[in-house]
């Protein structure tokens, strides 16, 4: 019985974002990977999980207050990098990408908490590695 109840709110759920999706006009996720493949320069097809990222790294970045000296900085290495991201979504994306990682936390306080604090720190390289990832490419490109 509770198996039929699972499913049902699944279905349920399922059938209302389908709704709701269409109502409000939302893209699909073919159409943002597309508009994704547009927008870069390299080759190489966007995958699924990183349409989805960025779409939420796009609704935050509005919400990220930059002072102007940082914003500036950030936007010169950016384009000196051949990266087509604005400072606010280039933070932004280390920023979800983070918090990505770090919503695994809840599954591992249920199965084994001793990891959690395993993934939380792998969460914090994460974000860290994003965000120097525009000086990096920008210091292979001068070594090129």
């Amino acid at each position: 019985m509770t198996i039929y109840l699972f499913l049902f709110g699944v279905l349920l759920g399922l059938g209302l974002f389908f709704i709701l999706a269409d109502i409000l006009r939302l893209p699909t996720l073919a159409t943002q990977k597309a508009m994704l493949a547009a927008g870069k320069q390299a080759k190489s097809k966007p995958k699924a999980t990183e349409a989805l990222l960025h779409t939420a790294a796009v609704k935050l970045s509005v919400h990220i207050p930059m002072d102007e000296y940082k914003k500036n900085r950030m936007a010169n290495v950016l384009s000196a990098a051949g990266m087509s991201e604005t400072p606010e979504l280039f933070m932004s994306m280390a920023i979800v990408k983070s918090a990505a990682i770090a919503l695994a936390v809840i599954p591992c306080l249920v199965v084994l908490p001793l990891l959690a604090p395993i993934v939380l720190f792998l969460a914090v390289l994460v974000y860290f590695k994003e965000i120097r990832k525009a000086d990096e490419a920008l210091s292979a490109k001068r070594n090129k």
